[in-house]
């Protein structure tokens, strides 16, 4: 008898490591890792039309996906704003045997100000052969506050969604920000999706190494601007 797929969900957000979990897990020789199925610029689907269909009957084009992929293991990136009623989908993909990597991220600072460093400079990404960024932006704090604000929600969601469900979590911070905890974190990843031990691999750099003070022209303004906020809490500590 046939061996079922085993099948997983990466659920978190953007700018918590989602891509580069992605990219160490396709990396398995019985893993195909999809990234966001539902995100227009990875290609997966571009027309809108077609795209919002999806988005309202998920389960059609991730079915399509499972069989095409023609591996042991097959899971996707996921978002819970990319489809409708998340809460109903992660409960029925549970129930249908979907096993769920929540990848998730600590440091919210860091993590809304990487994001909108993305959003203004479309740096999203970077591979071992392209050259270091040298770019400036200057940020208004109050677009940061903002991003912020968000990321708390979005965290404070994520973990509702999840509270009831079967799941395995997997922190950048711990897990992957330093090419050094790979080996035992993702041990852990693979044995949790039923897949070989394998030596994983993936080109991904960090998108900007540099000090976020190199980066933003204005970085102490937002600090002080902060300061003064209820986000206070948030600024790391020297």
């Amino acid at each position: 008898m046939k061996k079922e797929k085993t099948k997983f969900i990466l659920f978190g957000q953007s700018r918590s490591g989602s891509t580069l979990l992605k990219s160490l897990l396709d990396s398995h020789q019985d893993i195909i890792c999809d990234g966001e199925l539902f995100n227009p610029d990875e290609g997966y689907v571009t027309n809108k039309w077609a795209l919002k269909f999806f988005r309202r009957f998920p389960d059609l084009l991730i079915n399509y996906r499972v069989i095409r992929s023609l591996s042991k293991v097959y899971g996707y990136t996921l978002f819970h704003f990319q489809i409708r009623n998340i809460e109903f989908f992660m409960n029925q993909s549970v129930d249908k045997g979907w096993k769920i990597v929540h990848i998730t991220r600590n440091n919210i600072f860091q993590q809304s100000l990487s994001n909108v460093i993305a959003k203004k400079t479309g740096f999203w990404h970077r591979q071992k052969e392209n050259k270091t960024p040298d770019y400036t932006i200057n940020l208004p704090p109050e677009e940061l506050a903002n991003e912020l604000e968000k990321r708390i929600t979005w965290h404070r969601f994520e973990e509702e969604i999840l509270k009831n469900l079967e799941h395995i979590k997997v922190v950048y911070e711990n897990d992957l920000a330093d090419s050094r905890h790979w080996d035992s974190s993702m041990k852990r990843v693979l044995e949790y999706i039923n897949a070989e031990p394998y030596p994983l691999n993936t080109n991904l750099l960090k998108t900007d190494p540099r000090p976020y003070d190199e980066i933003i022209e204005n970085y102490k303004e937002i600090l002080d601007y902060l300061k003064k906020t209820p986000l206070n809490h948030l600024i790391p500590k020297k």
